[in-house]
Order: C-alpha cells, then sequence, then structure tokens
C-alpha cells in the first residue's frame, strides 16, 4: 500500500466528509486512516468532485422547496443532524478544503500521448457505449464511472501484473459500486479482442469496491 495511490468515487468521499448515517461514515474513515497509516495517498477527479457539487446542489434545493431530499445517505445526514440549508451551503463551500486538510487531494485528468492510448488502451466510447447497454443508470453517472475506470487504466499503463497492484505502486479507483467492478469484468470478457484488458480479473482491475 505504501506509495500506491488509490482514487475515492464520489459516494465514499461524501461519507467521510460525514453525509450519511454514522456507521457508513466511520467505516470510511476508518478506511482512510488505514490507508494513509500505511503509507497510501488517497485521491479524486474532477468530474468526482463535481458530483460531489451536484449532490449537495441537489440536498439544498429539496432543502429549499422543503421536499424530501432523493439521495437516501444524504437526507439521514440532513435530518439526524437537524440542518438547514445553510449549512449544507457552507459544507458545499467548504468541501474541498476540509479533504485537502485530511490529505485528500483532487488530481485533474492526465494528458495521455496518442502512443499511450494506442499501446495501453481502449477507446473510452467503447467502455461507454458498453456500459450504456448493461445498465440503467442516469448518462452523466455511466460517463463519469467510465471515465474514472478508463483514466485508472491509462494511469497504470495497462499493467495488472501485481495482485491489486501493490508492489508496483500501482493506482485503482475504489468505489461503494460492487456492481461497478462486475461491469468491467464483463466488458473485459466482452472484447477478448483488446490485448491491454486482458489480465483483468478479480484481483487485477483498474477498480475495487470498499466492501
Amino acid at each position: 500500500i505504501s506509495g500506491t495511490s488509490f482514487f475515492f468515487d464520489t459516494r465514499l468521499l461524501l461519507r467521510y466528509l460525514g453525509c450519511a448515517g454514522i456507521a457508513s461514515v466511520e467505516a470510511t474513515k476508518e478506511l482512510v486512516k488505514l490507508i494513509q497509516d500505511a503509507g497510501g495517498s488517497i485521491y479524486y477527479y474532477r468530474h468526482t468532485h463535481d458530483e460531489m457539487l451536484k449532490a449537495f446542489d441537489d440536498a439544498i434545493a429539496s432543502a429549499s422547496n422543503g421536499s424530501l431530499i432523493s439521495d437516501s445517505e444524504m437526507r439521514l445526514y440532513y435530518s439526524t443532524n437537524s440542518l438547514t440549508k445553510l449549512t449544507l451551503s457552507a459544507k458545499k463551500a467548504s468541501f474541498v478544503n476540509e479533504l485537502q486538510e485530511s490529505k485528500i487531494f483532487l488530481r485533474e485528468l492526465e494528458n495521455h500521448t496518442e502512443e499511450s492510448r494506442i499501446k495501453n488502451g481502449f477507446t473510452i466510447d467503447l467502455l461507454r457505449q458498453f456500459m450504456y447497454s448493461n445498465l440503467k443508470w442516469n448518462t452523466q453517472t455511466i460517463d463519469n464511472d467510465a471515465m474514472s475506470i478508463w483514466e485508472t487504466h491509462m494511469r497504470r499503463e495497462g499493467d495488472y501484473s501485481e495482485y491489486c497492484g501493490t508492489n508496483k505502486k500501482l493506482c485503482v479507483f475504489v468505489t461503494t459500486n460492487t456492481l461497478l467492478v462486475r461491469t468491467a469484468l464483463e466488458f473485459k470478457n466482452n472484447n477478448p479482442s483488446i490485448p491491454s484488458i486482458q489480465q483483468w480479473n478479480h484481483n487485477r482491475l483498474p477498480i475495487i469496491s470498499d466492501v
């Protein structure tokens, strides 16, 4: 784990910020502590940042008009802590600094060369279309999740030679969504002609579940 980069998804980061039930918040804080105490680093992508903004905006809009907050974890956070829309707005304005103070940093997408894309990659459009066909999710959610998988794969340069990537300090995207992990494996099985993903299996992926 020491020296390895872990990119957290939106749900994990919101839990870390306290925007969920106590058990989920405490479990996520424990996960962060375990990684950081072992010398690992935690980051998040720009599109994850944007998803967090939207989560706060949706909650603030619901609180403003008195309707039920649609996200169950944000709703639990709001109701059990007797918050107001002003509290949510303040949380939205400060979450980047709050994460940074906890040594969880935003990382922009890398500018991968055309040579690297050809050698190590697959087109992100191919992954998106596969996910559109197999998942009944919001289009923007699929786009963001596809980008997380693709970007992490490209940062690894197609290297899956190590169990969970640890000995070579290979980065990984960490998600609460186990279906997304299964979808990545199904994508590999449906594309046997793509050499760079044929090493993918349950222990060698650009994505893992917090479970």
